[in-house]
């Protein structure tokens, strides 16, 4: 399975594709190799492709959280934001605390520029599980969308500290420095950011006071 994450990683899709489709023969009963056949897939725009990988996954646990919400996803990719909206609905009374679905659910609706509510999604995953990158790293467009940079800024710089190889978080960061402040920032934002920064320097071997 690593070695399809890998192969994806450098662009070599095919290769990823047939390396989980033989996990998936070989070892059916773990469901990796279709959950990560399914998303390369989902991915690839190849919804229906994508589907069946999550459909097989659910005959063996149909109650599987990361099969329901790429469905779910792909419901709202398709323009079936009704089935988007209920699967994610449910899947969200189901388990109230469950990152995953609150980060999907956050991104489906802020396509659909629904902002607010996006961020709100965005905030309760992040309250269930701080250490989460990728809902601050959503939080963030979400707020960058609502002319929020400051809150943007924190955001990224908590997802920066979080996941410190990532190099493209960097660059956006220092993007967003340099786009125009509309309004003065409260000081209790400035202080936050700034220590964020000095996290975000540190856990990448810079150190400084």
């Amino acid at each position: 399975m690593y070695l399809g994450d890998a192969l994806k990683e450098i662009g070599e899709y095919d290769a990823a594709r047939e390396h989980y489709s033989y996990v998936a023969r070989t070892w059916p009963l773990i469901g990796e190799g279709q959950l990560r056949l399914g998303i390369l897939y989902k991915e690839q725009a190849r919804y229906d492709d994508a589907r069946k990988e999550f459909e097989k996954l659910l005959e063996l646990y149909p109650d599987n959280e990361k099969a329901l919400t790429n469905i779910a996803s792909i419901y709202g990719h398709e323009g079936r934001d009704r089935e988007a909206e209920e699967l994610f609905t449910r899947l969200i009374a189901a388990n109230p605390r469950s990152v995953l679905a609150h980060n999907d659910y956050g991104l489906h609706l802020e396509r659909r520029g629904r902002y607010g509510e996006s961020i709100e999604h965005y905030r309760i995953a992040i309250r269930n599980d701080p250490d989460a990158a990728l809902p601050h790293y959503n939080l963030a467009q979400a707020y960058l969308r609502t002319g929020e940079k400051g809150r943007a800024l924190l955001e990224l710089l908590t997802a920066a500290r979080l996941q410190p190889d990532r190099d493209d978080i960097l660059y956006e960061i220092n993007r967003l420095r340099h786009i125009p402040q509309e309004s003065p920032m409260p000081d209790a934002l400035s202080e936050d950011i700034i220590l964020a920064y000095g996290e975000a320097l540190n856990h990448r071997g810079i150190y400084w006071a």
